[in-house]
């Protein structure tokens, strides 16, 4: 949910010289004015600050837990409201670039500033609960509250922040540009560069994060074996040293040559082998299965038919119900509100699709070991089910708890014990996934069609 938040905060300022619905004209702004607007990301953090430590104060452990998860949400929900309000309504963006300038990316980061360091005294403020989550590990080491907040901006926000501040920048400078170019060579160079970035964005992540080579050994020969299987490449297979002792695995980057699969060093070293396999086969699913780019291209889909079909119904209700003439700052207003319905939609079918791609994963993992098998054995169904539980118990999780992504361990346990003696390859959640990415599609293909007719 943060990484969606610090996107949705990038974006939006991508957005702003688009959908200014009340701005403040640039030339009458000064340093004191500009505060004005940061004050209203003070107030809700120094409200939200009471009020969590009120609320977690008073309830057993792991109510605590829960209770500082849902104040922590709605804080950042809070951030990212208010950072619409700041930057769509009161113009923001032309208020800084009327004391430093139009400067690429300058402008932007001074923009994004105070919600992205909202962003990171949540971080500050939940630290308490984690230290306590810390403490329940076998003679674990308690990470200070700096390394902790450090950790979070490195592996939350900095992968996210640093692809799309370069994608920003880049489209800015190619805008900017005197280019003696017709109108498609700068396309042309505008989306080749896109590509560069995002195919490049995983060697990022060595430099951000703290990462080594897997090391030699019978298991990275499994391993390496196990993708190879099902004709999955990649550039490197790393371990993950996060300040935090979590175990948890990922696969970063869209293509292979740039492709990276982690696995942190509490899963590889307190994991047995069989789940660590069980692990890895579920990550190289969402590789093979190419879940990333299905995922983005669904929730762009649905964000803009959301957007423009809330816009058309406002405008609509407003114009032909009640009778309200509809001029350009009118139409442009609807626009721009038309955005928190959209980002609603979208938050809850990304939730739908990203759980269904992950139940496919676990699926595909079971499926992988169910060796000389035509159908889905007890036995890999079982071994994926005490890896995701043994994950749970690396990382202090409740398998109740659902997670906004992932949904709950003991659901996704219950299915697994569901897929015994389906077909191996082809469970429920492989048709159900097929038609997901087929209804994405025939969105996407019609969004395209729509927009080269001109609409």
């Amino acid at each position: 949910m943060t990484q969606a938040i610090v996107i949705a905060i990038v974006v939006s300022i991508a957005l702003a010289d688009e959908l200014s619905v009340f701005p403040i004209r640039a030339a009458s702004m000064r340093w004191g004015s500009l505060a004005v607007l940061v004050l209203p990301f003070v107030v809700l953090l120094l409200v939200s600050h009471a009020w969590f430590r009120v609320r977690i104060g008073h309830a057993d452990f792991a109510r605590s837990v829960r209770r500082a998860d849902r104040a922590i949400l709605f804080t950042r929900l809070g951030i990212l409201v208010v950072h619409g309000v700041v930057v769509f309504g009161f113009g923001m963006l032309d208020a800084v670039r009327g004391i430093v300038g139009d400067l690429v990316l300058v402008d932007e980061a001074l923009t994004a500033a105070p919600a992205l360091l909202a962003v990171v005294w949540t971080w500050v403020m939940m630290y308490p609960t984690e230290r306590a989550i810390s403490m329940l590990g076998d003679g674990a080491r308690v990470p200070s509250r700096g390394s902790v907040v450090t950790d979070h901006v490195r592996h939350d926000m900095l992968l996210y922040l640093v692809p799309i501040t370069a994608l920003v920048g880049w489209s800015e400078w190619i805008d900017g540009g005197a280019w003696a170019l017709p109108e498609w060579g700068r396309e042309t160079i505008r989306w080749g560069g896109v590509a560069v970035i995002l195919c490049g964005a995983p060697f990022v992540l060595r430099a951000v994060w703290n990462t080594t080579p897997f090391p030699e050994g019978a298991m990275r020969e499994q391993l390496e074996g196990l993708a190879r299987a099902h004709g999955v490449r990649y550039h490197a297979l790393r371990v993950w040293h996060p300040r935090a002792a979590i175990a948890n695995a990922a696969v970063i980057g869209p293509v292979r040559f740039s492709r990276i699969i982690l696995l942190t060093e509490t899963l590889v070293d307190r994991l047995p082998d069989d789940q660590i396999e069980a692990v890895m086969a579920h990550e190289v699913a969402h590789a093979r299965r190419r879940h990333l780019p299905w995922m983005m291209g669904g929730l762009l889909s649905v964000l803009m038919l959301a957007w423009v079909g809330a816009w058309r119904v406002v405008e609509w209700c407003a114009g032909s119900l009640m009778g309200i003439e509809i001029d350009a700052w009118a139409s442009e207003a609807m626009l721009a509100g038309a955005l928190l319905p959209a980002g609603i939609v979208s938050l809850f079918v990304f939730r739908y699709i990203s759980r269904r791609f992950e139940y496919q994963a676990d699926a595909f993992a079971a499926a992988h070991l169910s060796v000389g098998s035509d159908s889905v054995t007890e036995s890999g169904a079982d071994t994926m089910a005490h890896a995701l539980l043994g994950v749970a118990h690396l990382n202090h999780l409740a398998v109740e708890k659902r997670t906004f992504r992932h949904g709950s361990i003991a659901g996704r346990v219950e299915r697994l014990y569901r897929l015994a003696g389906a077909a191996r390859w082809r469970t429920p959640i492989d048709r159900e996934v097929l038609v997901i990415k087929g209804a994405i599609a025939l969105l996407g293909a019609g969004l395209i069609t729509w927009m080269v007719l001109g609409a």
